[in-house]
């Protein structure tokens, strides 16, 4: 029961992954745009101040659940991988449910950045979370333009 759902869940964690590197690779910039847009209206930032939290939350929500995937799942855990049992049923499945992990990391970013700068941490969760969905809905709205 436990190896079972242990199993089902690594295989939704590198699913999303597989799906984060290939048609939701554009879920990234476009968060970032939102979240930079969001950032500099909502919590009137400076313009400098917004890009770089929106682009440092980004790189470091990418780049922690790449290498949490890769890094851990696939080289220290040894996962196998069947391609036979997909978990996502849809697109826009995918990248909402991608968006709802993007959005955890860059918690985790905001909480350790506000050990040394000062701003609401609540609006910064809530701006995390709209872009993120946001950005989910545009890429499953303009995915199928994309295809061949």
């Amino acid at each position: 029961m436990v190896a079972q759902f242990l199993h089902t869940l690594g295989d939704f964690f590198l699913t999303e992954w597989f799906w984060s590197i290939t048609w939701g690779i554009w879920q990234v910039p476009c968060t970032f745009l939102y979240m930079f847009f969001a950032t500099k209206i909502f919590l009137r930032t400076r313009w400098l101040s917004a890009l770089l939290l929106a682009l440092l939350a980004n790189l470091f929500s990418f780049a922690l659940y790449s290498l949490l995937v890769v890094g851990i799942l696939i080289m220290i855990i040894e996962y196998q991988y069947n391609p036979h049992t997909t978990i996502l049923c849809c697109e826009q499945y995918a990248a909402l449910s991608l968006a709802l992990i993007y959005s955890t990391l860059q918690t985790l970013f905001f909480a350790l950045i506000r050990l040394r700068f000062s701003f609401s941490l609540r609006k910064l969760i809530c701006i995390s979370l709209i872009s993120n969905t946001a950005a989910a809905l545009t890429i499953h709205l303009f995915l199928p333009l994309f295809r061949f």
